[in-house]
């Protein structure tokens, strides 16, 4: 039976995670890692390294941080603006970029706002031109075409007989 974990998973998390095996993100891969016995003689070494490790830095105690670090941290975050959710690591990392420029995902949803509007446009404006009927003052097209080849007939009619200023008295006066 093979294993989805290769020697280099199980070694990155050893080095991430240590030889604490509860702390592993992944519980299948700590369990595969204790109970498979090729994999403890592969890792024996690295397992007890790590383990020293795990003891040393829980010995260790940490500092109270200074009054010094404690005014730096307070003048950087009084400088930042806090409405920005920036990640402490990336605070002037990229000199190329000023600090306040928008970035790639700002300037997507910008043409992703101007597209939507400009699709709900289109919509709203197309079912208005759709949905207009004409009123009942106002002829239907078809019904037109039909009145204008009528009138073409009584015009070349009244034309035929001598009588094309009767036909413009009764056009004109409708």
């Amino acid at each position: 039976m093979s294993s989805p974990y290769t020697h280099d998973d199980i070694q990155n998390a050893l080095d991430s995670y240590g030889a604490d095996f509860t702390r592993w993100p992944d519980p299948d891969m700590a369990a595969y890692a204790q109970k498979d016995d090729n994999i403890k003689a592969a890792f024996q070494n690295a397992i007890q390294s790590a383990a020293a490790l795990d003891m040393a830095l829980s010995s260790h105690a940490t500092p109270t941080p200074s009054d010094l670090l404690k005014t730096r941290i307070l003048k950087q975050a009084s400088q930042t603006a806090q409405t920005t959710a920036t990640p402490a690591s990336n605070i002037n990392s990229s000199p190329s970029r000023p600090q306040n420029s928008p970035t790639q995902p700002s300037r997507i949803s910008g043409w992703m706002r101007i597209a939507a509007i400009l699709l709900v446009s289109v919509v709203v404006g197309g079912s208005f031109w759709l949905s207009h009927t004409p009123s009942p003052t106002e002829p239907a097209p078809l019904m037109v075409a039909s009145l204008d080849a009528e009138t073409d007939a009584w015009r070349s009619a009244a034309n035929d007989m001598d009588m094309m200023d009767v036909f413009l008295w009764v056009e004109t006066d409708g």
